[in-house]
């Protein structure tokens, strides 16, 4: 947790600390380290892997049948030791969806009794080779599949996190106009306190009704009970804004929202490149219709032929000693062809590769409607920012256009020339014109980084969020 010593606290600031430690930044994160740890496993399996098996020993004992010199059998009991080793050296071929193998492995077997015998069995080379000539071959897909996927992951981590920024940016101004409706209403009460005065004392010189006293009386216990619950709810905002961005509010804390100038506008046609250079949805929807034609190609695979290939040479050797059995080798050599030719199965190949064809043309239809509700989405987002301005400058002159008004009927109302229900209609206005100048200022902020979420780009400073 921090503590926020200073008595000013900008918009960039909590948004900053909420991207670092609320639980939504964690989570996404997370998340963006599970993707890159699932893609380098992907490119794990293209690389080679060596592995070391063994037996450090094997120890049996049991009885066996025995040809005796007389010719008869007997089962006499033996004991025996087997010890090996072996270290592979196994690579997949991306490109064929083949494999290789290297493998180096020794065998140590000991007859144990009053006979002790032991013998070694060395391969001290042996090359394998297997591959499938018209199999599916899931290597070529995912060849172009996982860099896609990462590229989304990233660029869905940095959408989570304008995400994020809106979280903090509502949080933010939710302590915003608490602060602010705490400093109306305890203006509202030292008003209505000051005019209660005022009436009860025109009232005992029969200058105003009974009821109109008994308004200001009314008004008053409002007041009060308007900057309890808005200290109560400035409490409430503070706690959740401590806890989201991990920040200590003193209470002499006091928000300043960054000035919103007309300094800089939003086109259709930029926000639309941007975001299909960026946007995580882009890459999404193309990696859908690879995974569709992928579908199709290991659909008609099932349904053909298939020939498969395996091969393999080495060398071997057996002694007595250790040493005489890798000096004293012989060649083994070993070569297959199987053949896979699927007769009937009834229709189901036919079917899985018209269910694969129905998919793709499913999927291609769904892109194409995603495409349009993606570009639709942007401009809409681009409309809303671009009117979200115009309100905040409208709302500005209003709200200032109200606290000119209620001051005036204030001052009326004190020297007689209005009653008290023109002096609550211009409080009423002068209320809802700050509590619309504050949403407008609300909206214009949070429609804004709703912008650079689905385009990835920031458009103040005119750079994109992200490096590819």
């Amino acid at each position: 947790m921090l503590t926020q010593a200073q008595n000013v606290i900008s918009l960039q600031t909590i948004i900053d600390k909420a991207q670092e430690n609320s639980p939504d930044a964690i989570a996404a994160m997370t998340r963006a380290d599970n993707s890159d740890w699932t893609y380098k496993s992907y490119r794990a399996d293209l690389l080679p892997s060596i592995r070391l098996n063994g037996t450090l020993p094997n120890f049996t004992r049991s009885l066996a049948l025995w040809d005796q010199q007389d010719g008869t059998q007997e089962f006499i009991p033996r004991n025996q030791a087997n010890s090996s080793a072996t270290v592979s050296l196994n690579q997949n071929i991306g490109q064929t969806g083949g494999s290789i193998s290297m493998s180096t492995g020794l065998q140590r077997v000991d007859l144990l009794g009053d006979s002790p015998t032991t013998k070694y069995l060395s391969t001290p080379i042996n090359i394998g080779f297997n591959q499938d000539l018209f199999a599916f071959n899931q290597y070529k897909w995912l060849r172009q599949t996982e860099p896609m996927k990462l590229k989304e992951a990233k660029r869905r981590y940095y959408e989570e996190m304008e995400d994020v920024a809106i979280q903090a940016v509502n949080l933010y101004f939710n302590y915003y106009d608490a602060q602010i409706a705490i400093q109306l209403a305890e203006v509202n009460k030292a008003n209505s306190d000051t005019l209660y005065k005022i009436s009860k004392g025109r009232y005992q010189l029969g200058k105003i009704a009974e009821h109109e006293l008994l308004q200001m009386e009314l008004n008053r216990l409002n007041a009060q009970k308007n900057l309890k619950q808005a200290r109560i709810d400035l409490s409430n905002a503070q706690a959740q804004l401590q806890n989201y961005t991990g920040i200590i509010l003193s209470k002499d804390v006091r928000i300043v929202p960054p000035t919103i100038t007309d300094t800089f506008t939003v086109s259709q046609q930029k926000a639309l490149e941007m975001a299909s250079l960026y946007r995580a949805d882009v890459v999404s929807m193309d990696r859908q219709l690879i995974e569709a034609d992928q579908s199709m190609a290991q659909a008609k695979s099932s349904a053909t032929p298939n020939i498969s290939l395996s091969a393999s040479y080495g060398l071997s050797g057996s002694n007595a000693t250790f040493q005489d059995s890798y000096g004293n080798t012989i060649p083994q050599q070993q070569f297959s062809a199987g053949v896979s030719v699927p007769i009937t199965n009834w229709g189901k190949g036919r079917a899985q590769v018209k269910i694969a064809e129905s998919n793709q043309e499913l999927t291609n239809i769904q892109i194409n409607n995603q495409r349009l509700n993606f570009e639709q989405e942007v401009l809409n987002q681009v409309n809303q920012f671009n009117f979200r301005k115009r309100e905040y400058i409208i709302a500005a002159i209003s709200d200032t256009i109200g606290q000119k008004q209620y001051d005036i009927a204030y001052k009326r109302f004190l020297i007689g020339k209005i009653d008290i229900t023109d002096l609550n209609i211009a409080l009423n206005g002068k209320d809802q014109a700050k509590r619309s100048y504050l949403g407008a200022m609300r909206n214009y902020w949070v429609d804004y980084y709703r912008l650079r979420k689905l385009t990835l780009y920031d458009f103040e400073q005119s750079t994109p969020l992200l490096s590819e």
